[in-house]
Protein backbone atom coordinates (compact mmCIF):
# COMPACT_ATOMS: atom_id res chain seq x y z
CA UNK A 1 0.00 0.00 0.00
CA UNK A 2 1.03 3.66 -0.70
CA UNK A 3 2.33 5.74 1.85
CA UNK A 4 -0.87 9.04 1.81
CA UNK A 5 0.01 12.15 0.34
CA UNK A 6 -1.75 14.13 2.48
CA UNK A 7 -1.04 14.28 6.59
CA UNK A 8 -5.34 15.05 6.54
CA UNK A 9 -5.70 11.93 4.21
CA UNK A 10 -3.34 9.99 6.84
CA UNK A 11 -6.14 10.65 9.14
CA UNK A 12 -9.23 10.17 7.41
CA UNK A 13 -7.66 6.54 6.54
CA UNK A 14 -6.82 6.35 10.48
CA UNK A 15 -10.58 7.59 11.53
CA UNK A 16 -11.82 4.77 9.10
CA UNK A 17 -10.41 2.13 11.51
CA UNK A 18 -12.37 3.31 14.26
CA UNK A 19 -14.82 0.58 15.97
CA UNK A 20 -17.04 3.66 17.66
CA UNK A 21 -17.43 5.09 14.36
CA UNK A 22 -20.65 2.61 12.81
CA UNK A 23 -20.13 1.05 9.10
CA UNK A 24 -21.64 3.21 6.41
CA UNK A 25 -21.63 6.16 8.33
CA UNK A 26 -20.07 9.02 6.08
CA UNK A 27 -16.76 10.82 7.38
CA UNK A 28 -16.22 14.25 5.40
CA UNK A 29 -13.27 15.97 5.46
CA UNK A 30 -13.95 19.75 6.09
CA UNK A 31 -17.63 20.25 5.59
CA UNK A 32 -20.51 18.79 7.69
CA UNK A 33 -23.15 16.34 5.70
CA UNK A 34 -26.75 17.05 6.25
CA UNK A 35 -27.09 13.21 7.30
CA UNK A 36 -27.87 12.26 11.00
CA UNK A 37 -25.53 10.13 12.29
CA UNK A 38 -22.12 10.95 10.05
CA UNK A 39 -18.92 12.48 11.32
CA UNK A 40 -16.58 15.04 10.04
CA UNK A 41 -12.98 15.57 10.28
CA UNK A 42 -11.87 19.00 10.13
CA UNK A 43 -8.85 20.87 10.05
CA UNK A 44 -7.84 23.33 12.61
CA UNK A 45 -5.74 26.54 12.43
CA UNK A 46 -2.14 26.62 15.14
CA UNK A 47 1.46 26.72 14.74
CA UNK A 48 2.40 23.51 13.55
CA UNK A 49 6.05 23.96 14.77
CA UNK A 50 6.80 22.45 18.55
CA UNK A 51 10.37 22.18 18.24
CA UNK A 52 12.81 23.18 15.78
CA UNK A 53 16.11 21.15 15.61
CA UNK A 54 19.93 22.55 14.59
CA UNK A 55 19.71 20.02 11.88
CA UNK A 56 16.36 20.70 10.17
CA UNK A 57 14.31 18.50 11.88
CA UNK A 58 11.42 19.34 14.07
CA UNK A 59 8.75 18.49 15.90
CA UNK A 60 5.09 19.13 14.72
CA UNK A 61 1.60 18.96 15.56
CA UNK A 62 -1.32 19.02 13.21
CA UNK A 63 -4.68 20.03 14.55
CA UNK A 64 -7.90 18.86 13.70
CA UNK A 65 -11.23 18.27 15.31
CA UNK A 66 -13.40 15.16 14.71
CA UNK A 67 -17.20 16.64 14.81
CA UNK A 68 -20.26 14.16 15.19
CA UNK A 69 -23.80 14.78 13.66
CA UNK A 70 -27.05 14.17 15.12
CA UNK A 71 -30.69 14.59 15.49
CA UNK A 72 -31.87 16.18 18.64
CA UNK A 73 -34.15 14.02 20.44
CA UNK A 74 -34.74 12.33 23.18
CA UNK A 75 -32.30 12.17 26.67
CA UNK A 76 -31.15 9.12 26.04
CA UNK A 77 -30.18 9.99 22.15
CA UNK A 78 -28.23 12.91 23.59
CA UNK A 79 -26.22 10.55 26.14
CA UNK A 80 -25.43 8.65 23.00
CA UNK A 81 -24.30 11.24 20.82
CA UNK A 82 -21.98 12.49 23.73
CA UNK A 83 -21.31 9.04 24.84
CA UNK A 84 -19.84 8.19 21.11
CA UNK A 85 -17.62 11.32 21.58
CA UNK A 86 -15.97 10.42 24.86
CA UNK A 87 -15.44 6.55 22.98
CA UNK A 88 -13.40 8.42 19.81
CA UNK A 89 -11.58 10.36 22.57
CA UNK A 90 -10.65 7.04 24.77
CA UNK A 91 -9.84 5.39 21.46
CA UNK A 92 -6.95 7.99 20.08
CA UNK A 93 -6.11 7.88 23.71
CA UNK A 94 -5.35 3.96 23.46
CA UNK A 95 -4.28 3.91 19.69
CA UNK A 96 -1.22 6.41 20.88
CA UNK A 97 -0.45 4.32 24.35
CA UNK A 98 -0.29 1.57 22.10
CA UNK A 99 1.72 2.81 19.41
CA UNK A 100 -0.91 2.37 16.59
CA UNK A 101 -0.44 5.83 14.45
CA UNK A 102 -1.20 7.15 11.35
CA UNK A 103 0.98 6.35 8.12
CA UNK A 104 2.56 9.72 7.16
CA UNK A 105 3.88 10.79 4.21
CA UNK A 106 7.48 10.51 3.54
CA UNK A 107 9.95 12.28 6.04
CA UNK A 108 7.11 11.93 8.80
CA UNK A 109 6.88 9.60 11.66
CA UNK A 110 3.73 9.94 13.93
CA UNK A 111 4.41 10.15 17.66
CA UNK A 112 0.99 10.44 19.51
CA UNK A 113 -2.80 11.31 18.66
CA UNK A 114 -5.09 12.67 20.97
CA UNK A 115 -8.32 14.57 22.07
CA UNK A 116 -7.72 17.41 23.98
CA UNK A 117 -11.45 16.58 25.39
CA UNK A 118 -13.89 14.21 25.08
CA UNK A 119 -16.40 16.77 23.19
CA UNK A 120 -18.13 20.25 22.67
CA UNK A 121 -21.81 20.71 21.98
CA UNK A 122 -22.61 23.03 19.36
CA UNK A 123 -26.38 23.42 18.22
CA UNK A 124 -26.74 24.56 14.41
CA UNK A 125 -30.19 24.34 14.66
CA UNK A 126 -33.49 23.38 17.20
CA UNK A 127 -33.60 19.78 16.03
CA UNK A 128 -30.05 19.38 15.20
CA UNK A 129 -26.63 18.75 17.21
CA UNK A 130 -23.30 18.88 16.57
CA UNK A 131 -20.03 17.72 19.03
CA UNK A 132 -16.67 18.75 18.40
CA UNK A 133 -13.81 16.69 19.53
CA UNK A 134 -10.73 18.55 19.29
CA UNK A 135 -7.46 16.64 18.79
CA UNK A 136 -3.96 17.31 17.25
CA UNK A 137 -1.48 14.49 15.57
CA UNK A 138 2.12 15.44 16.89
CA UNK A 139 4.62 14.25 14.61
CA UNK A 140 8.48 14.12 13.35
CA UNK A 141 9.24 15.92 10.54
CA UNK A 142 12.52 15.21 9.02
CA UNK A 143 14.89 17.63 7.64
Amino acid sequence: MAKPDTIIRSLWEFLQTCPHIEAGSPVTVDCMPMDNNAFTLATRSGNPIVKMYTDGSSIRQYPFAVWYRGSRGTIQEGIVASGKCELISRWLERQSRDGVLPDLPEGMTAQLIQASDTGKLYTLEPDVYVYEVPCRLQYIQEA
